[in-house]
């Protein structure tokens, strides 16, 4: 049995000044990206590989999180587990990718669950490929994503209920200075979310999301961001299709985030917190996590040359119940960092820094950067990027206190590599823009497993990663009638044991993305494809292809009416939010009936009073 998704929606924007419709064509080539060098450059002047997706991108791909959001990057990857445990990633790794908001880890220890962001709270989210640890720290080796909050804006509300118990309710408010975004999700019977040995069949999932700005004044903005998420999923042993037992997952994430802004300093403190209840039968186990510190920065001018510095601070403390016991560790991080950009002829500009990270557990280590932006013209440019980056073991690696069933190492490495990258952009015509990067990176001390004599598990540095790839892409745009976009991303990732075996594959070597955007009066057609050759992440293999349509209708100033089709091809290799779908599964007889096309209805309450209807079918 193949599966159809399909999506009618509505979006009622009730705002004080919406766009006109003629403009949703309308996305800016060469945009300003604040991620690469922590303040505002334009692409071209960035030395390395970027993307950005704008709140007109997002609203025209209909995205519902913002993983759906990175999936239209080529080569972009996931290993999710069924509770919605995720790591993204690029370049044939998952794990080492730093996922920031506003420029701040959401978290350093665990798994961020982004499928529970607020979408109407982001402005905009910044995607920087390559080594990235001298601005970023730890986690930071093939790539940033930073997902920066929107601040005032348009107001909008809507409300849904459909089949399968689906309710919905999402709303974003702005008022001098204090803007709220919050999102609520219900549904039951979703059917299979997760194929591996066992199969996962989700029996309802709940999700809150809520995110809060304000910004007194032009110096100081706070931001406090809260959603949990309850995800209960039945089990079905693939050999013998007997039930076991069922698992729920109740994740709870809080994170409060204090900037103030004078000039060219920017100082942010925050405080994250996370507990995560796992029952799988009559196994009960509560991992919490504790997250604070803070960030400062700072820029300088010096005869033409900029000196960005700063310093990092955080205390991590992760605990976890099992067994009837508390187990729990600290750790203690700090480090200090700059990057300096001279030009060093008319059209030549270096730039050089690095970062010297503390940690109490794992001493001191170096992770030097250098860059090479060579302008051809005002609208050409080469670069040439070189960096280190590490990714520190997790408590949970390095103390083993998530388990019993796993022994401590105390004396594990953090995992070391190198990244080197070159790349050509050019602006076309004033309404093109292509892009070329080749790149080579190589990880050593990757942390893996192996079984002990006493039947525990164990974390050890034992691997090497290596992947040598090239990234292309072009986007042309008009301000008015068709827009589209080609990316290509083609790799050889491969890992092996340091002692022996051969060189293996460890994800897909192809990936391509494409999309065809077309506006004519107030009706805008979406297209986007995604492809994936065969993946070797987890559990998931095989290719993907994917095809989804998004059609917008301007009916209003303030009212918009929009049917979206996910999975236009209606194949079964499927993959959403990182969550895989077979037809080679026997599904269970009585959970058949969950594999059919859900359909939910929204109401709207306009401004004026009057309705305007949303529609939703999966």
């Amino acid at each position: 049995m193949k599966r159809l998704t399909c999506a009618l929606c509505g979006a009622l924007l009730a705002s004080h000044g919406a766009a006109a419709a003629e403009d949703l064509s309308e996305y800016i080539l060469d945009p300003i990206y604040v991620t690469a060098s922590r303040y505002e450059k334009k692409d071209l002047d960035i030395p390395a590989s970027t993307q950005v997706f704008t709140q007109e991108d997002i609203q025209a791909m209909n995205a519902k999180s913002v993983m759906e959001v990175l999936a239209n990057i080529p080569g972009f990857s996931i290993s999710e587990s069924p509770s919605g445990n995720g790591s993204p990633g690029f370049r044939g790794i998952t794990g080492h990718l730093s996922i920031l908001i506003n420029g701040i880890p959401l978290t350093t220890e665990y798994y961020y669950q982004m499928g529970t962001l607020s979408m109407g709270g982001i402005e905009r989210i910044e995607v920087v490929k390559g080594g990235s640890a001298v601005l970023y720290g730890s986690r930071a080796s093939v790539g940033v994503v930073n997902i920066i909050t929107k601040k005032g804006g348009a107001s909008s509300v809507a409300v849904g209920v459909g089949n399968h118990s689906q309710k919905a309710l999402s709303g974003n408010f702005s008022s001098e200075g204090l803007s709220l975004s919050l999102d609520w999700y219900h549904t039951k019977n979703a059917g299979l979310v997760y194929d591996s040995a066992t199969q996962y069949y989700r029996k309802f999932l709940k999700r809150r999301s809520l995110m809060m700005q304000y910004e007194p004044n032009e110096h100081w903005n706070f931001m406090y961001l809260y959603n949990d998420k309850a995800n209960l999923c039945t089990r079905f042993a693939k050999a013998t299709g007997k039930e076991e037992a069922p698992w729920r997952n109740d994740t709870r994430y809080t994170m409060l985030q204090g900037t103030y802004k004078a000039d060219d300093l920017r100082v942010t403190a925050y405080y994250q917190d996370r507990t995560w209840d796992s029952h799988l039968g009559s196994r009960h186990s509560t991992d919490t996590g504790k997250h604070y510190g803070i960030d400062v920065v700072n820029q300088w001018h010096f005869k033409g040359t900029k000196l960005t510095a700063g310093g990092t601070y955080e205390a991590i403390r992760a605990a976890q119940l099992s067994s009837g016991r508390w187990n729990d560790r600290d750790r203690n991080h700090g480090s200090l960092y700059f990057m300096t950009e001279t030009p060093v002829a008319e059209r030549t500009t270096i730039l050089a820094g690095a970062r010297e990270v503390f940690t109490g557990d794992s001493g001191t280590a170096f992770c030097p950067q250098v860059q090479v932006l060579q302008k051809l013209s005002d609208k050409e440019s080469v670069y040439l990027n070189v960096n280190k980056s590490l990714l520190e073991p997790s408590l949970s690696q390095r103390y083993g206190y998530m388990s019993t069933t796993t022994t401590p190492n105390p004396n594990l490495k953090p995992e070391i590599g190198w990244t080197y990258e070159v790349g050509w952009k050019r602006s076309v015509n004033e309404n093109g823009l292509v892009k070329i990067g080749l790149y080579h990176m190589k990880i050593d001390d990757r942390i893996s497993t192996r079984k002990l004599a006493d039947g525990t598990s164990q974390y050890y540095n034992v691997a090497s990663y290596k992947n040598t790839g090239v990234e292309v892409s072009y986007e042309w745009s008009v301000p008015k009638g068709l827009s589209y976009a080609v990316g290509f991303s083609y790799g050889d990732p491969k890992a092996k044991e340091r002692t022996s075996g051969p060189w293996t594959r460890t994800d897909q070597r192809l990936g391509a993305h494409g999309e065809v955007r077309y506006t004519m009066g107030k009706t805008s057609v979406n297209l986007f494809a995604n492809y994936a050759s065969q993946r070797y992440n987890s559990d998931v293999t095989g290719s993907l292809l994917s095809v989804d349509m998004n059609v917008r209708y301007q009916m209003t100033a303030q009212d918009e009416l929009s049917l979206k089709v996910s999975n236009l091809l209606n194949r079964s290799d499927f993959q959403g939010d990182g969550k895989f779908r077979s037809p080679r599964v026997e599904y269970p007889p009585h959970l058949r009936t969950q594999f059919l096309r859900d359909f939910i209805l929204s109401v709207l309450p306009l401004k004026s009073g009057g309705l305007c209807p949303r529609f939703s079918h999966t």
